[in-house]
């Protein structure tokens, strides 16, 4: 869901690629994944293919500090989260 609000491919999400869109959507998934399906720092990193849990506390933390100064970035990640 994330992939198609951020304009990358899923493909993009689980790669390697440090590119600043790819990143920030990347974290909206780790984000998504610890927050609102509850799995374990280590199971996210897991499923993104990252090689450990703090790259998901830096992506979770990001993600959280933004939503806090940006309202519009909240309402976008409360419209990914009402289409599951």
């Amino acid at each position: 869901l994330e992939c198609k609000e951020f304009r990358v491919t899923s493909k993009d999400v689980f790669g390697r690629s440090r590119k600043s869109d790819i990143a920030f959507a990347r974290q909206v998934a780790m984000y998504l994944l610890r927050e609102d399906f509850g799995f374990k720092l280590e199971e996210v990193a897991d499923i993104l293919e990252r090689k450990d849990h703090t790259t998901v506390m830096h992506g979770v933390d990001k993600i959280k500090s933004k939503m806090a100064i940006d309202r519009g970035f909240e309402e976008q990640i409360q419209a990914i989260r009402a289409q599951y």
